[in-house]
């Protein structure tokens, strides 16, 4: 049974029960768990999109009841460029500063990120990439790199994360424009872009869990290269 705890168009109720994020998760529930009943308490429209669920199961396994509470918003993607520089010897990735308001920091470093919106990864990223760096910097699906993807925070969101990161040769003059942008305007984001050598990413004080981890993972796909070659 799936009741709905907020007023709601029949119209509504059909697209929020149709809609990608709520059908994968009910999918994997019902299929995992002996499911009683669902709650959807809120959702947040993106348009005429479901763009946020609110919603709690009354569901048991083996018995025994589960926390049944989850924030559904569908999945990511985390892109980490790696830049070659024109008379350059270090390797450059780059971060975008932006504010969150979850975590209440005004100047949160991490790579380009964004979710993904009825689209694939791929797709996704190489939006993201043109949003947050800008439209010159020319990136293919073919030029992605998949490193891993894992949940986000699987005790209280379905959010799953697919990192890729891609390599990229910059001019000298290309680096300084890039250097210190600012993007984001068309997707009301307040965003500033800053190059920084690879090996100091995890010098950067607050960075997030995702960056952090595109560059282990990262770095073992690299070392794993270098010695087959050897």
């Amino acid at each position: 049974m799936i009741t709905f705890n907020f007023e709601a168009t029949e119209d509504q109720k059909e697209t929020i029960l149709l809609s990608v994020i709520f059908e994968r998760w009910h999918t994997n529930i019902t299929n995992n768990f002996d499911v009683k009943s669902i709650t959807i308490r809120d959702v947040i429209w993106f348009g005429s999109r479901v763009g946020f669920l609110f919603v709690e199961a009354d569901a048991y396994f083996e018995g025994r009841k589960v926390p049944g509470i989850a924030f559904l918003r569908g999945d990511s993607v985390s892109i980490m460029p790696i830049f070659s520089v024109e008379n350059r010897k270090d390797l450059y990735t780059a971060l975008v500063i932006e504010p969150r308001i979850p975590i209440g920091v005004n100047s949160q470093p991490s790579l380009p990120a964004g979710m993904i919106d009825d689209e694939s990864f791929e797709s996704a990223a190489i939006k993201e990439l043109s949003e947050e760096l800008g439209t010159d910097i020319k990136v293919s699906r073919d030029d992605l790199i998949f490193l891993d993807k894992f949940p986000l925070s699987c005790g209280g969101s379905d959010e799953y994360m697919s990192l890729f990161y891609f390599d990229y040769q910059l001019s000298e003059e290309q680096f300084k424009s890039l250097d210190g942008r600012h993007t984001g305007e068309n997707e009301s984001e307040n965003i500033k872009v800053k190059l920084i050598p690879i090996e100091e990413l995890l010098q950067v004080q607050n960075l997030d869990a995702r960056s952090t981890l595109s560059y282990y993972l990262w770095r073992k796909k690299i070392d794993t290269k270098e010695h087959s070659n050897l």
